[in-house]
């Protein structure tokens, strides 16, 4: 969720995600509306499927468009 705070700097972005690696983190769990998608694409810059990296992703909310916030995105 905080590496929005790197938006302006993809490249030290990416090579923190690489370095997390490095150190033997396995599993990262983000989610769409971290970063307004930034997070996501970040992660698919960083990894390729080949990489020993586990990423799931929250589903339940949404970036609200009539507003800050989020809102709930379940649908049947």
């Amino acid at each position: 969720m905080h590496l929005e705070r790197l938006s302006g700097d993809r490249p030290t972005a990416v090579a923190l995600l690489c370095r997390a690696v490095d150190l033997r983190v396995d599993h990262i769990d983000t989610a769409q509306f971290y970063g307004r998608g930034l997070s996501k694409e970040l992660l698919r810059e960083a990894f390729t499927p080949h990489d020993d990296v586990l990423i799931v992703s929250k589903v339940g909310a949404e970036l609200n468009p009539d507003g800050p916030g989020l809102r709930l995105a379940q649908r049947p």
